[in-house]
């Protein structure tokens, strides 16, 4: 946020993309741009424009600051929006050509909506379930002319439809040099994405290849059609919710006054640190059929990134289980509800950094510092809840902390 905020902004549009119009962090990020861009002379109405539901406490509110407003349709869920405005209006501000990719979607929407074995979106749903409940996790790899970060996408899509009641299907978005692409662990399952073209794989590997608009539509149908073959609503979130709710009493409870450290360390580590117990634990917490999510409550650009990346593979080659990036608290709207509401069969690594320098949200007592405090602490209580093990690893000094973690390793 502060690398935002201090980025040159006569040049900047910010997107407010919220269907309820009540999301704290979306809230929080417009009354912070609304103040830089008044304290930098310059008007508010004209660098930022609000996608939201019709009725909506914000579209009431951005129409009186005089603010461009674009309406989404209502009856469309938030990760099934990537067609409607939520997606294409930043995709047009960021130079993507939208006529293309609504054409590749309309290009396959008849295909997708018939009733017949030949729907590739029934096929894809198929394939995915016949292997339940064994081969919950998909690993999803690009191919290179499908370089589109698509695997973060489906990862919210797929997670956060399928994860309740038990059950669910987690996609992981794989790097490259994936040790779970060669040595896929027993759970899972690699799924190839492509343009024009996949190239061969190992037995038992999906590959689906279609353009990016064909592709968006295509697992928005099959993740409705898994939801509905596994016998759950594919469009709640019920345990989103409760993170959310936990991390508003975290808020609440904690006096102005005090240091917003205080409420996320239950661990802490050092480049002095032993950390060999600390993993013997992570091992043996790990079920064998299991996954490890690392939530990393860091900078996704900043100088930990590398490191964590570096992590993520060393883990998955030392556990034998397939490992999961998720950047909190983004992976809370996502990946979240599968690891509350899904399979009980996740252990979690939560990173998180002590002594976070304030930074304000203006009409509010708390800060970001405290929010992101409030957000992590609030999800590893639900997950002890619910009765998955987590591990904490709160760093002053984040690389510090993650070079220590990989020395041990």
């Amino acid at each position: 946020m502060k690398a935002a905020l201090q980025g040159d902004l006569p040049r900047t549009i910010v997107v407010v993309s919220s269907k309820s119009g009540g999301t704290i962090e979306t809230l929080s990020h417009r009354a912070a741009f609304n103040e830089a861009f008044r304290e930098a002379d310059l008007d508010p109405a004209q660098h930022m424009a609000v996608v939201t539901d019709p009725g909506s406490a914000l579209e009431a509110d951005a129409r009186a600051a005089g603010q461009r407003v674009f309406l989404a349709d209502p009856n469309v869920g938030g990760r099934f929006s990537a067609l409607t405005a939520f997606g294409l209006v930043p995709s047009v501000l960021a130079g993507a050509d939208a006529r293309v990719l609504v054409a590749e979607a309309q290009a396959v929407r008849e295909e997708l909506a018939s009733d017949t074995p030949d729907n590739l979106a029934l096929r894809l749903a198929v394939a995915i379930v016949a292997e339940l409940p064994e081969k919950y996790v998909l690993g999803l790899v690009a191919e290179p002319d499908a370089r589109w970060g698509l695997g973060a996408w489906i990862e919210q899509l797929v997670a956060e439809s399928t994860g309740k009641e038990g059950k669910g299907v987690l996609p992981i978005s794989l790097p490259e040099d994936a040790i779970e692409i060669q040595s896929p662990p027993a759970n899972t399952r690699i799924v190839r994405l492509g343009n024009d073209h996949v190239s061969p794989g190992f037995v038992g590997e999906l590959a689906v290849a279609a353009p990016l608009g064909a592709q968006l539509l295509l697992w928005e149908t099959a993740t409705a059609v898994i939801g509905r073959l596994m016998g759950i609503d594919p469009f709640d979130q019920p345990d989103v919710e409760s993170a959310k709710v936990a991390a508003r009493v975290q808020l609440e409870a904690v006096p102005q006054s005090e240091n917003a450290s205080a409420m996320s360390p239950r661990a802490s580590a050092s480049e002095s640190q032993d950390l060999n117990e600390p993993l013997a634990t992570l091992r043996q917490g790990t079920p064998a059929n299991g996954y490890l999510a690392i939530q990393a409550y860091l900078d996704p650009k900043g100088p930990s990134a590398p490191l964590l990346h570096e992590l993520r593979n060393r883990l998955a080659e030392l556990l034998g289980v397939p490992v999961a990036l998720g950047w909190g608290p983004r992976y809370l709207h996502s990946t979240g509800q599968l690891h509350k509401g899904g399979p009980a069969l996740g252990a979690f690594l939560q990173i998180t950094e002590q002594n976070l320098e304030p930074l304000a949200i203006p009409g509010s007592r708390n800060g970001f510092d405290r929010l992101i405090s409030a957000q992590s602490s609030g999800d590893h209580d639900v997950l002890i809840s619910r009765g998955r093990p987590v591990w904490i690893l709160a760093c002053a000094d984040p690389a510090a902390g993650l070079r220590s973690l990989l020395a041990a390793l």
